[in-house]
């Protein structure tokens, strides 16, 4: 799979860049593929708008505050449910916080049996072509008030462990247990239990492999020039087929959905249009891809998304595959959320044992992107520390030709919510074991 250098995740939405041209050699097209059903949608569920809403702003707040140069993946849902169980223990301002940078609604009510709906949605995918598995874990060296244990394990389907996080044994049964969540496909991060003074950990995992609906013909791979970030190009191995999908341009921007088998999930490639005049590339110019992270809002996504229609295409992407580790309390604090991660934080609905305070959120995120579908293991670890820690034929249909910096993501479409999200600077194969 060709792997970007960076990726922002959530869920795979991908922003990808598209270009109008025709292949050279009209005799080697892929054949046409059949016309495909319109992904489902569903406006039944009021109750998970706001959360949906929320996490999609979420979402582009952290593809913005990660940005650098290079590939992107993470977990928006992943994030925002693993703080979610921290935030039923919240109180005060720090729960006003949480909501606020979180999305979560007004006063947070009845937020757990929210998340249930997004997760019953995600496990509503599952088929002969379709795996989709998350879990909730809670660790905790200290004695849980009643009420907050039982929302957890009820609201959140989270199992609850006591542990002595000093015991080697108990480390490594929480390192299997994230592993026979995944299947073997994700590891806890390697700094989860480094802070003497850990006391609680939570734990999201997520594991999504589907094949697409109209998978592409690997005979049809081959390399094909991207323009990297720089301006230069690389050939990478590109895929194509010809085919009818749901499509949208508008003078700044190129979307188009690409289902999954079934229907219930897609994935989008964003891809902006080019630069008008070379001013625009110049040094320390901001890039087509850069401009729309900046200036894209929740509400515009949603907008260009409901507006696609089918369109006979014909369509090059690069195979990519891309991992993240990430570390988000900074950006986290960074976007408000700064009294969660100070002494003075108020989790009294968790314990009256200690003063508790979060001390990292932690993202490890791997994403396989090729002809057949796409394989995604998401880790999210909130780690939650005691008093004292520091803070840290026709004629030739158009053309969608990924060949560009672009932004993805992945969305399960009977709510909206974005499971990943991520960006592609520089397609790389790499499929090596999880660093």
């Amino acid at each position: 799979m060709t792997i970007f250098r960076r990726i922002p995740s959530l869920l795979v939405l991908i922003l990808v860049g598209i270009g109008a041209t025709s292949l050279q050699s009209p005799a080697d097209d892929p054949p046409v593929q059949p016309n495909i059903p319109k992904s489902k949608t569903s406006d039944d569920l009021p109750s998970t708008k706001a959360l949906v809403r929320g996490n999609t702003r979420l979402a582009l707040d952290l593809l913005r505050s990660l940005r650098d140069d290079g590939n992107l993946f993470f977990s928006p849902i992943g994030v925002s449910e693993a703080l979610a169980i921290c935030f039923e223990g919240a109180r005060g301002a720090t729960a006003s916080q949480m909501a606020h940078v979180l999305g979560f609604p007004e006063g947070g009510s009845r937020l757990g049996e929210r998340f249930q709906i997004l997760r019953q949605a995600g496990v509503n995918l599952n088929s002969d072509d379709v795996t989709f598995k998350s879990a909730n874990g809670l660790w905790s060296q200290l004695p849980l008030k009643s009420d907050f244990e039982n929302d957890v394990r009820d609201d959140f389907d989270a199992e609850v462990f006591e542990v002595d996080f000093a015991s080697p044994a108990s480390r490594e049964e929480i390192r299997r247990w994230v592993r026979t969540q995944t299947d073997g496909a994700a590891e806890l991060p390697a700094e989860s239990l480094s802070d003497p003074l850990l006391r609680l950990l939570v734990i999201n995992t997520i594991l999504f492999k589907a094949a697409w609906a109209q998978q592409f013909d690997s005979d049809f791979t081959s390399n094909k020039p991207f323009e990297l970030m720089d301006g230069t190009s690389r050939d990478v191995p590109t895929m194509r087929q010809k085919g009818v999908f749901r499509y949208g341009t508008w003078d700044d921007l190129e979307v188009l959905e690409l289902p999954y088998a079934g229907g219930g999930a897609s994935a989008f490639i964003l891809l902006p249009a080019r630069s008008d005049s070379e001013s625009d590339e110049s040094a320390g110019a901001v890039s087509p891809l850069e401009r729309l992270e900046d200036t894209l809002t929740a509400a515009e996504l949603d907008g260009r998304l409901s507006a696609l229609s089918p369109k006979h295409l014909k369509i090059y992407l690069p195979r990519f595959s891309i991992t993240s580790n990430l570390s988000l309390g900074e950006l986290l604090r960074g976007l408000g959320m700064s009294l969660p991660f100070q002494s003075g934080a108020d989790f009294s609905g968790i314990t009256d044992a200690d003063e508790l305070n979060i001390d990292e959120v932690l993202q490890d995120a791997r994403i396989d992107f090729d002809e057949g579908g796409t394989e995604a293991a998401v880790v999210t670890v909130v780690t939650v520390t005691g008093r004292g820690i520091s803070q840290k034929p026709p004629p030739p249909p158009p053309v969608f030709k990924v060949d560009r910096p672009f932004m993805f993501l992945v969305r399960e479409n009977t709510t909206g919510s974005i499971l990943f999200m991520g960006r592609v600077t520089e397609p790389i194969e790499d499929r090596a074991g999880h660093d």
